[in-house]
């Protein structure tokens, strides 16, 4: 199982209205429900991180407001059924500048292309009245990931802010992500930095990092989308560029295809998030990015079924850290039951295989602190679920149980000592865990409550994630849409 997440939202629609107002990383893609609108990433790949006790908000926004899910009718043409199918293409014309404006106004309302579909017919989706208005959004969230004190463990605090604007299909965002991090107190003989010998008191916190960052998206047929930011401003090492680019797009009814470049950081322990220092030379190491390339697609063989893949290729690289190239593939297999009350609920098998060149998961000098197995087969099942769209109230999550075999190499436990000893390489087939829920709740005409619960199990690591926003919108809205739910830095 990757840190990094297991299923990765489309890249696009993190920036899509709504979803951009909290900027997420390395967004994770969900190959079984990509094509329905209910996905939760399956990273981007075989990421199984992302990304909660939450769970205890979001289940008193859901118990006290289950009317909302149900008691708001559609809006003028939206009960005719097609628009609240599920997110297949229209049989019609696929041309954005040509044929029927209604037509292709209930196609793009149908593959969530929300700002596309009021332009087209503001009368005949009056519940989308605003969702092109200006907004700013404030959140908080919280992240607690299993290890040992002082080098894996990892609980980060982090306030965030942004705010979006659309002008025609476009859709700008700015963002700024202050985070706190903390390790606990090493052990005196834990194996940090270059020897045994400690001069400098080891890295096991960071306060007020700041992170910033400007996206853009534009919503059509096709897709395009960039982010750019940076890691940390005030870490151990200077900061770098991250951010992403890339497209979605449709070829016909049934295909969807996505590709995208990023640079993002590894987020899984301080030494390879901001770096830390080597307690035996004062100097810093890690802040490790991974740079990597992936394209997925998915197929719609019925209109129960789909099929979807996913591959991707990187390497990561990092202050005096080794070069660790990765490569990640997944395969799924969905079913929708088509439940009355759902847009999409879907249920079906899952594989994914990922490997690291090498095994960096040590925090001496020369490794960079994140999990990377040479080998790891998962098989699951998969159920993603998304709420009716245009409510009060929309939820979107999904449940993945699992059983996964990984093999992790053996190395020098100090890379740059010759007399170093070396760990054992090992195996392991157990079984493993995730789910997540995320939902927006719409307060009043200009209030929304958004909040994500995350909790995943394996034998590498446990995690848990929450995270709650308030958005005002500059505009009155009268529901909310799938694309309205926040998307936070989950990994």
């Amino acid at each position: 199982m990757d840190p990094d997440g297991k299923r990765e939202k489309a890249e696009a629609a993190s920036f899509s209205k709504g979803g951009a107002e909290l900027f997420s990383r390395t967004p994770r893609l969900s190959v079984a429900s990509a094509i329905r609108g209910a996905n939760r990433n399956g990273s981007g790949s075989g990421r199984r991180s992302p990304r909660c006790t939450a769970v205890l908000l979001l289940a008193a926004i859901t118990s006290g407001c289950t009317m909302s899910m149900t008691g708001r009718q559609p809006q003028d043409g939206e009960g005719a059924g097609a628009p609240l199918q599920g997110n297949r293409g229209a049989a019609g014309n696929d041309d954005e500048e040509g044929g029927d404006p209604h037509q292709r106004s209930e196609e793009a309302y149908r593959n969530k292309r929300f700002l596309t579909a009021f332009h087209l017919a503001p009368d005949r989706y009056a519940s989308l009245k605003g969702i092109d208005t200006p907004s700013m959004t404030v959140g908080m969230a919280w992240r607690s990931k299993s290890g040992t004190k002082g080098t894996s463990r990892l609980e980060q605090w982090s306030a965030i802010a942004s705010a979006s604007a659309s002008r025609g299909e476009d859709v700008f965002r700015l963002g700024v992500h202050v985070l706190s991090l903390e390790s606990g107190t090493p052990r005196e003989d834990e194996a940090i930095g270059s020897s045994e010998e400690r001069l400098f008191r080891p890295t096991t916190r960071l306060d007020a990092g700041v992170e910033p960052s400007v996206g853009w998206y534009r919503e059509g047929a096709v897709s395009p989308f960039v982010e750019l930011g940076t890691t940390p401003l005030n870490g151990i090492l200077s900061p770098t560029v991250r951010g992403h680019a890339g497209a979605t797009g449709r070829l016909g009814d049934r295909i969807e295809l996505s590709a995208d470049a990023s640079r993002e950081s590894v987020m899984e322990s301080i030494l390879s998030y901001t770096g830390i220092i080597d307690p035996t030379t004062g100097r810093g190491f890690g802040r490790v990015v991974e740079t990597d390339g992936k394209g997925s697609a998915s197929y719609s063989i019925t209109e129960r079924w789909d099929a979807a893949a996913m591959a991707s290729l990187g390497v990561r690289t990092g202050k005096d850290v080794a070069d660790n190239v990765h490569t990640a593939a997944e395969l799924s297999l969905s079913y929708d039951l088509k439940l009355p009350k759902f847009d999409s609920f879907t249920v079906g098998p899952e594989y994914s295989f990922e490997r690291f060149d090498h095994n960096q998961s040590g925090f001496t000098l020369g490794n960079g602190g994140y999990y990377s197995p040479q080998s790891l087969h998962r098989i699951g099942i998969g159920v993603n679920f998304l709420s009716l769209e245009a409510r009060d109230l929309v939820v979107r999550g999904s449940v993945s149980p699992g059983w996964q075999h990984s093999r992790e190499g053996g190395v020098p436990v100090f890379p740059s000592s010759e007399g170093s000893g070396r760990t054992a390489t090992a195996r392991k087939d157990s079984p493993d865990f995730d789910s997540e829920v995320d939902a927006v709740y719409r307060l009043t005409d200009h209030w929304s409550l958004g909040g994500l619960a995350h909790v995943e199990r394996s034998p590498q690591f446990n995690e848990l994630f929450a995270g709650i926003s308030l958005r005002f919108s500059f505009g009155a809205r009268s529901s909310l849409m799938s694309t309205d739910i926040p998307a936070f830095p989950l990994h």
